[in-house]
């Protein structure tokens, strides 16, 4: 506990504020308060998680899949979302977006900031339809059932690490998975198997 307490510090110290307008366009998380569907029974995003992540995600001019639960958007059915906040390396984004009918198409995005910091802003982005195999492999890793086995450790956190944060958007039912530098388990599977649809060469991982 002391360790995450000092790491949270430590970037709130070096870290330049985030625009304030950027934070409040969209609620990306669920408040620590709201009670969780049984579906998804993880620890919630911290209040300092909360604005780190979402600083990040508006960086990239990304949708909050959270508040798409409460009121889903018209011709997307479900969403499947990772991003990779590295310390000190560019931060990531991949989401999967399925259409009526099982279409699913790929978007991605690579700041040119660092997840520990500053996000810069996009850099370089991914679009294109996935396979037919690759929606099959998206659905089966990302099903509810996964998400009742995770078994996230949230109080392994360091300075020299990275956030790997993992969202579903079924319908009306949303869950968030969230863990630090995993090395095996079910959000290091995902999280790579990501990274390897997008075709990008990222030689840091951690």
């Amino acid at each position: 506990m002391r360790g995450r307490l000092q790491s949270c510090l430590l970037v709130l110290l070096l870290s330049p504020p985030v625009d304030a307008a950027a934070q409040s366009r969209f609620k990306f998380f669920p408040p620590d308060s709201e009670t969780r569907p049984t579906e998804c029974p993880l620890a919630p995003v911290s209040d300092f998680e909360n604005g780190w992540f979402s600083g990040q995600l508006s960086a990239a001019g990304e949708p909050s899949l959270y508040e798409q639960s409460l009121k889903q958007p018209a011709g997307v059915v479900s969403s499947y979302r990772f991003t990779w906040l590295r310390s000190f390396h560019a931060p990531i984004m991949i989401r999967i977006d399925e259409r009526p009918g099982g279409l699913m198409q790929l978007t991605a995005k690579r700041l040119t900031g660092k997840g520990g910091y500053d996000p810069g802003h996009v850099g370089s982005t991914v679009n294109r339809p996935l396979t037919a195999q690759e929606g099959q492999d998206i659905r089966r890793l990302f099903s509810a059932s996964d998400f009742k086995t995770f078994k996230v450790d949230t109080s392994v956190v360091g300075l020299d690490g990275a956030q790997w944060i993992l969202e579903t958007r079924l319908g009306n039912k949303y869950c968030v998975a969230n863990q630090w530098s995993p090395t095996d388990g079910p959000v290091r599977r995902i999280g790579m198997m990501l990274l390897s649809l997008t075709g990008w060469k990222t030689e840091t991982i951690y």
